[in-house]
């Protein structure tokens, strides 16, 4: 399976999912979305528990979870004028393609955390083929915007940069 494909799939999984959850922070979330990606992931590509957590990699509970987390950002980190990005999920398959996965929790205006996310994407994407960003808020987008959003999901799906705002 092409990563593009396999991000097409992890993103219509996450937007068709029902988070029922109560969410105190982004911690929760991603923990939610780690493991949506981990059983689809299973679902397309058939792979051990092993194998999956070689490829799914957050930022983990256990020490050895934690450490996994810590050697990837030799290969995963972007720096730019010296700040470092370090995206929240990176999925690494066997041929060595990445997708990296940006979440938001908005607990505020939903604008500023799509802003944020876009950025983020964007600075992810220069050392990702495929990065996929997640705005999840209690609020949705309005009606009135709504067309806008659609344009600028369009034009970031033209670089590889899948955009989802999910209301929670």
């Amino acid at each position: 399976m092409k990563i593009i494909d396999l991000a097409r799939t992890l993103t219509n999984v996450v937007n068709n999912n029902q988070f029922a959850g109560q969410y105190g922070n982004e911690l929760a979330l991603e923990k939610e979305v780690y493991n949506i990606l981990k059983n689809t992931i299973n679902k397309e590509l058939h792979l051990s528990d092993k194998d999956l957590d070689k490829l799914i990699i957050s930022h983990g509970e256990t020490k050895e979870e934690k450490e996994r987390w810590s050697k990837t950002k030799v290969w995963q980190d972007v720096i730019i004028a010296g700040c470092r990005n370090t995206s929240d999920i990176v999925v690494k398959l066997l041929d060595k393609e990445t997708i990296a996965v940006q979440i938001k929790y908005a607990k505020g205006r939903i604008t500023t955390a799509i802003q944020t996310v876009v950025g983020q994407c964007i600075i992810a994407s220069l050392r990702h083929p495929v990065v996929i960003g997640l705005v999840f808020s209690k609020y949705a987008i309005k009606d009135s915007k709504k067309d806008e959003f659609v344009n600028l999901v369009n034009m970031l799906e033209r670089h590889n940069i899948f955009l989802i705002v999910k209301k929670i």
